[in-house]
């Protein structure tokens, strides 16, 4: 008994916990939940996730309570082996990658068995388990399929790493890839092939299909340049998340069929000064769906020191036969965006503009945000925000936001008034954030 105490009292703690509430103007309420428990030791850890959802339609079967996540793990020096959870990336993602991304509101991981061995040159890992899939808070089509599969690396040379990786999904679809990274002083290189054979359940027969993905950087003191070139052919993002390669982070057609390429030059001349100019071209030749094209340029230039921040950013997207990525057939974009912030002893004052102009399918408008951030005290901030639609489409949003570190572990974030929906994309998922008028509160708890 003595022994348990021991070995309960010498664990290490955490607890975090999140919750938000949303109270709409049609009297329906959302509320969101969750609380993470970890525990660990130096050679063991486990962890729990527990869940809450309660959404504000009357779908009772989207409704959820209990224990979403949980993990035991042990490890030694060169073995890890972990019953439960597992988030996991094979290469760059081209065939596998489950992870999470809460601006999204993206949740992708495995419940089953992993484990991992890393001995001398070798890294190698394996797992086997379901997926299972959330978008905004919603079980995605693919939670049931059991997957397996193996993922390795070993070190030639010095500056030379090759690997490979093997995804069996279900009993009908299997992914293979070979992967290869090199440093040859300043320049580095990286290239990945991946095959996907078998029943595809876009095409919803049995094709092969086939992706690769190359990237080639160069690095000095004050400037990086960055070349990136990929080709899918009815490949798809069943089980991972292959590049984009643009910054809007959009598939033309759910990576099936898209060749592109993208150049980023970065620059820093001085200490407070840095920059980015990045250009991308996608197009879809049509094997899968309408042909389609997507083009983008971006420049960005910040500046920032002890007490002032500045950063100027222009945007621009085009956009033809997008109706699969976006919704919208033709898509014309500029946005430039300005912020600015400069903070004293005692306040800090932050102010953000931005006039994204657009043309959807012949329809122009213009989203103008206007926005002001006044912090003070230690912790505590107001923001007022404006947003505005001009043009062939016309309405107003206007919020004000109240934020606060409550005590040392207690953060708020209370929120009143209208925000503007419209389309978020990151890595290639894109979903629809709605238009909100109500009341949405926050609060995350950390110990």
């Amino acid at each position: 008994m003595n022994i348990i105490i021991t070995v309960i009292m010498s664990l290490n703690l955490s607890l975090s916990s999140g919750i938000e509430t949303r109270f709409f103007r049609d009297s329906s309420v959302r509320m969101i939940e969750e609380t993470e428990i970890n525990v660990w030791q130096e050679n063991f850890a486990a962890g729990l996730s527990y869940y809450l959802y309660y959404p504000e339609n009357e779908l009772a079967f989207q409704r959820r309570l209990g224990a979403v996540k949980g993990y035991v793990e042990v490890k030694s020096k060169e073995l890890l082996f972990r019953a439960g959870s597992s988030y996991l990336s094979f290469g760059r993602g081209l065939i596998f990658q489950a992870s999470r991304d809460d601006i999204l509101k993206m949740d992708r991981f495995v419940n089953g068995l992993y484990m991992e061995v890393v001995k001398g040159l070798l890294d190698l890992r394996a797992f086997g388990g379901v997926s299972r899939y959330y978008l905004d808070h919603r079980l995605q089509p693919d939670s049931t399929t059991l997957l397996l599969g193996v993922d390795g690396e070993i070190k030639v040379s010095g500056n030379l790493l090759i690997g490979g990786s093997a995804l069996k999904a279900g009993t009908s679809t299997d992914y293979f890839g070979f992967r290869s990274t090199g440093e040859f002083g300043d320049l580095s290189a990286y290239f990945e092939y991946g095959v996907r054979t078998g029943y595809s359940r876009i095409l919803q027969q049995d094709k092969r299909g086939a992706a690769d993905y190359i990237a080639v950087s160069y690095s000095r003191e004050k400037f990086g340049l960055l070349f990136e070139f990929r080709d899918y052919w009815l490949f798809g993002k069943d089980y991972g998340l292959p590049p984009t390669l643009n910054r809007n982070g959009i598939y033309l057609n759910e990576a099936m069929d898209e060749r592109g390429y993208s150049f980023s030059f970065n620059f820093n001349p001085v200490e407070e000064i840095t920059g980015n100019f990045s250009v991308s071209r996608i197009n879809s030749p049509g094997y899968f769906g309408e042909k389609s094209e997507l083009r983008e340029a971006a420049f960005e230039m910040q500046y920032q020191t002890e007490n002032r921040f500045a950063e100027m950013d222009i945007g621009y997207l085009n956009i033809t036969g997008g109706q699969v990525a976006i919704g919208v057939d033709n898509r014309k974009e500029i946005d430039p965006r300005f912020e600015y912030a400069f903070s004293t002893d005692r306040f800090e004052f932050e102010t953000y503009l931005r006039n994204r102009i657009r043309e959807d399918d012949g329809l122009k408008y213009t989203d103008r945000d206007i926005a002001f951030t006044l912090g003070f005290l230690d912790g505590y901030s107001v923001t007022l925000t404006s947003q505005k639609r001009l043009g062939d489409l016309s309405e107003d949003w206007m919020n004000v936001e109240f934020k606060g570190q409550i005590l040392e572990n207690l953060n708020l974030i209370l929120t009143a008034g209208s925000m503007r929906g419209d389309f978020v994309c990151s890595g290639g998922i894109c979903r629809y954030e709605p238009e909100f008028k109500g009341v949405m509160l926050k609060a995350s708890v950390t110990f």
